[in-house]
């Protein structure tokens, strides 16, 4: 199942917005990609609060530039042991996270 979703994510991870957001920095700056991690079982507005708040904090306190981010859900095992009955799927969990 991992393996199928992995493949899934793949080719629907949209990466066109970085792209460009690349074409804007000099070779030699010095970029950072973002990435969360969690059950995101839901995912809600403070997932990416938190993205922009750190990327607040790095762009303002360091020469560093933030490109862009990526919000990955956990493994159904781990979330399945953690919330027990407020189980959902990866597949579900990817497909909120999409919206």
């Amino acid at each position: 199942m991992y393996s199928e979703m992995e493949k899934e994510l793949k080719k629907d991870t949209n990466t066109n917005k970085i792209k460009e957001n690349l074409k804007k920095y000099k070779t030699d700056e010095e970029l950072i990609i973002l990435i969360e991690s969690g059950a995101l079982s839901s995912p809600h507005k403070m997932h990416i609060g938190l993205m922009e708040i750190v990327k607040k904090y790095i762009e303002e306190n360091s020469n560093k530039k933030v490109v862009g981010g990526f919000l990955i859900s956990s493994s159904d095992g781990h979330i399945k042991y953690k919330l027990k009955k407020d189980f959902i799927s990866l597949n579900y969990r990817v497909n909120m996270t999409k919206l």
